[in-house]
């Protein structure tokens, strides 16, 4: 569905996040229903809509049908339907004897079920595409109908209940909500709710973040989901043997010291894989002791009813969880968990059923908290950034692509190991190609155009760059197959980055860009070859453009007689400021070459190719050298090896994109001293993210003189 209507996360993250929320929102009434006139009803009723949600999602086109089908639809589904309801129905029709086990088996029966349908969810998409998944994933949930039937519980007029639970609707949630204990136990939940979403939400990202794989997070989860069935069934079966308030403060305890051992220390494979483990142990086994201590305080009767009013709050919790526009420079986690810990423990004096004759009165009900007893961890995590941000973004369509400035969400970056801030970018030929998609530049999609950036690192865990470091990166497949640098937000390898140079800003240095370093590239290895200004001059094409304007302005300044080629002979007195001795028609240098011509240079620097590069190498003098950077007439070379075997001259290749990073470095630091910046400043102007598209068709059609810097920040 992504792929196919070009939605972001951002689309099915307000769609989940309205499902969990109406999922909890409606369990108390579903449950006030099903403990009224018996579960049979609700449950097919639920297990309908949920059906329906998910047809609906086949034929949803826009962001708001999906709303209605995957956030309305099934999450008022789930909270007639889902283990909630379940659970209640295990507690009225067993012995309470069994009633421990039932719950644990019953929680690790819907993670199974998680387990065995995700793989099979996968294989259908694969194999069949997503609309007939959903149309077998709600015939599906038509099978819940007839199964509903062996979980039919009596109504509440009947005589199967008995006379001491012929309690009303409105005494029993005064006396649950008058119930200290059941208030803190509801709280508890909620906290609940919030750690589950967050970890589900944000943990994969988080280790990437912190220079993790992306497989690696995925290995987390699944352990997470296989432990969580262990830790459901153990503790069902611990339930009839230690006192359940113990279990449910151990559950919480043991979840938070994870999460402080796990954000305190350097992540490892091994420590991602240990908190998964106690992360799935302590996933959902809450909800077996959670449920049993509403059944314990309250009795059966109205069980649905108030358990679904804990769950209301866990799913709040986790509607909040799931919150992801947001930016946080400082993540305090103060582990509210805890104290939970330390108010579930005298919640229930000693696994004793309330006093109905007075609500709200239970002995053992806490009076007061005293803060002195409890843990309270406070671990900060510099420059955590979690969220989406603007970013131009490329998709794959029908015929050809689509771009849109848009919001890109962080979850989606690639790995990497150093996330940076990007501020400044630039436009380059080959960026035009792929925001107009006049070349299959980009290679996978989505992709964020743009190959240059310079910012500042924010994360790393790169042992070279830490937080605040001034950057450059350049290449790299970035803009064809690695996100980009047209985004608020880029992550990056960190053997890809330079560092800043010295007095040199970030805005000079994407003035400079691909364009300009590819340009001192091609200088180096003229020089390389031995050329110095006494051989005779160097001949640079497309002279008006990126590389050419920057090569003209280095090479002057070096000493170099520099020969300007343009197709803009209005240009001249612009090339002519920026050091050319001669400008040319680049006519001179577009008919057919012959095999050798006149010696006119010694040498060269090209960035448009196809016969223009094969006049150059016929008109160079004897061992000389051109290098060839670019090919905005071409990739052909319509040349003979005359100049080759007769003459000694030499064609340099120039490759930008994967240099060495030495090279990159010299190219770097070159740049910075042998660039006038008065003259720079002079040939460059400035867009921000909305004009990159416009400027990508002009620079194409040859209309773009200089640089063109890009401001994101």
């Amino acid at each position: 569905m992504s792929r196919e209507f070009s939605w972001g996360r951002d689309v099915f993250g307000l769609a989940l996040a309205i499902q969990n929320l109406l999922w909890g929102m409606g369990q108390p009434f579903a449950g006030a229903i099903a403990d009224r006139f018996g579960s049979l009803r609700v449950i097919m009723a639920g297990a309908l809509m949920y059906a329906a949600g998910l047809i609906t999602m086949r034929y949803a086109a826009t962001p708001l049908s999906l709303d209605l089908g995957a956030g309305v639809l099934i999450g008022f589904g789930l909270s007639g339907c889902s283990f909630n309801l379940v659970l209640s129905a295990f507690g009225k029709l067993l012995p309470p004897e069994w009633r421990g086990v039932a719950l644990g088996a019953g929680t690790a029966a819907g993670s199974f079920g998680q387990f065995v349908f995700a793989p099979f969810g996968v294989a259908m998409l694969d194999n069949f595409g997503w609309q007939p998944a959903l149309i077998v994933f709600a015939c599906l949930m038509l099978l819940v109908v007839p199964l509903s039937l062996a979980l039919a519980t009596p109504t509440s007029e009947s005589s199967a209940v008995a006379a001491t639970d012929q309690q009303t609707f409105r005494h029993a949630l005064a006396e649950a909500f008058g119930h200290r204990s059941y208030v803190l136990l509801v709280l508890g939940f909620f906290t609940c709710g919030f750690q589950l979403a967050f970890i589900t939400v944000h943990l994969p990202a988080y280790m990437v973040d912190r220079g993790m794989p992306v497989q690696t997070g995925g290995w987390v989860i699944a352990v997470i989901g296989l432990f969580n069935i262990i830790g459901s069934l153990s503790v069902g079966w611990l339930q009839s043997r230690l006192p359940k308030r113990y279990i449910l403060s151990a559950i919480y305890f043991a979840r938070a010291m994870s999460i402080v051992a796990f954000i305190s220390f350097p992540i490892t494979t091994f420590s991602a894989i240990a908190f998964g483990v106690v992360t799935g142990l302590t996933w959902l086994s809450t909800v077996p002791p959670t449920s049993s201590l509403v059944a314990l305080m309250f009795g059966t009767r109205w069980l649905a009813t108030l358990y679904g009013f804990a769950f209301f709050s866990h799913q709040v919790g986790g509607f909040l969880g799931f919150a992801r526009r947001y930016r946080v420079r400082e993540i305090r986690v103060v582990h509210a968990d805890l104290v939970v810990v330390g108010a579930v423990r005298p919640a229930v004096g000693a696994d004793q059923p309330a006093d109905r004759r007075s609500a709200g009165d239970a002995a053992g009900c806490a009076t007061g908290i005293d803060r002195s007893r409890f843990i309270h961890q406070e671990t900060s995590i510099r420059e955590c950034v979690v969220g989406t941000f603007r970013a131009i973004r490329i998709d794959k369509a029908e015929k050809g692509t689509t771009v849109s400035l848009t919001q890109f969400d962080e979850a989606e970056l690639m790995e990497g190991d150093v996330t940076i801030r990007v501020e400044w970018s630039t436009l380059n030929y080959k960026d035009g190609l792929a925001v107009t998609g006049k070349a299959p530049v980009v290679r996978r999609f989505p992709m964020i155009a743009g190959i240059d950036l310079a910012g500042t690192v924010e994360q790393s865990s790169h042992p070279q760059w830490k937080a605040g470091d001034k950057v450059i990166c350049n290449g790299w497949g970035m803009g064809e197959t690695h996100l980009g640098a047209y985004a608020e937000k880029a992550r990056v390898k960190g053997d890809w980055l330079v560092r800043l140079p010295e007095g040199m800003s970030a805005r000079d240095a994407m003035a400079i860009g691909t364009a300009g370093y590819t340009a001192m590239l091609s200088v180096l290895a003229l020089e390389k070859h031995g050329l110095t200004p006494k051989d005779g001059p160097i001949v640079v094409t497309g002279a008006a453009g990126g590389v050419g304007s920057v090569a003209t302005a280095v090479l002057s300044k070096l000493g170099y007689h520099v020969i300007a080629s343009t197709g803009r002979v209005s240009e001249a007195a612009y090339l002519k400021s920026l050091g050319a001795a001669e400008v040319i028609d680049r006519a001179e240098l577009s008919g057919p070459a012959k095999p050798l011509a006149k010696e006119r240079w010694a040498g060269g620097i090209d960035s448009v190719g196809s016969t223009t590069l094969a006049n150059l190498l016929s008109m160079t003098k004897y061992r000389g050298a051109i290098a060839a950077c670019g090919l905005a007439a071409g990739m052909d070379l319509p040349s003979s090896v005359a100049p080759f075997i007769l003459r000694g001259v030499c064609l340099l290749g120039i490759d930008s994109v994967m240099c060495p990073i030495e090279l990159r470095k010299t190219a770097w630091s070159r740049l910075a001293g042998d660039l006038d910046r008065t003259k720079l400043a002079e040939i460059t102007h400035e867009i921000d993210l909305d004009g990159v598209v416009d400027a990508g068709a002009k620079i194409l059609a040859g209309q773009v003189r200089g640089r063109i810097v890009v401001k994101i920040l």
